[in-house]
């Protein structure tokens, strides 16, 4: 940022108090979270593993290998250079050729690996944040428009 000093001061005053602390409402519902009984949390898990699951069975249609063990919101896919759904564009990385592909062919976005660093070049994320339904129609746009 540039500009003149009073601004600047004003601007790093905000600053601070944005990133001093979390927005109430949201410290309200994380403890309304964990003070959950033992049901909610096991239907929550359940959940995501059902999403989990089928976020498996569109990576086994795309061809790309992830680790069934994997934890948390996300699966990652490598992608290797012989996948099919790669798009012709050979100046992006694989991740970014199989979701332009994905994305421009079949109206599905799986975010490329690049975007969180060179590491995450040949791969592909999926979140488990999307509901069963909304995957599961990834999968069947993906099986019929491409």
């Amino acid at each position: 940022v540039a500009g003149d000093a009073e601004y600047i001061k004003l601007l790093l005053k905000i600053k601070s108090q944005m990133d001093s602390g979390t927005f109430k409402p949201i410290q309200m519902a994380a403890v309304d979270a964990l003070s959950q009984g033992q049901d909610w949390y096991d239907k929550i898990n359940a959940e995501y593993a059902r999403r989990k699951k089928v976020v498996f069975e569109m990576f086994d249609l795309l061809g790309v290998t992830y680790d069934t063990n994997t934890a948390g919101l996300f699966v990652w896919g490598h992608v290797n250079p012989d996948n099919k759904y790669l798009s012709d564009d050979t100046s992006k990385t694989l991740g970014e050729r199989m979701s332009d592909r994905l994305m421009y062919g079949a109206g599905v976005f799986i975010t490329p690996g690049m975007a969180f660093g060179k590491n995450g070049n040949d791969y592909v994320r999926a979140s488990l944040c999307a509901p069963v339904p909304v995957l599961e129609d990834a999968i069947r746009k993906i099986k019929t428009e491409l």
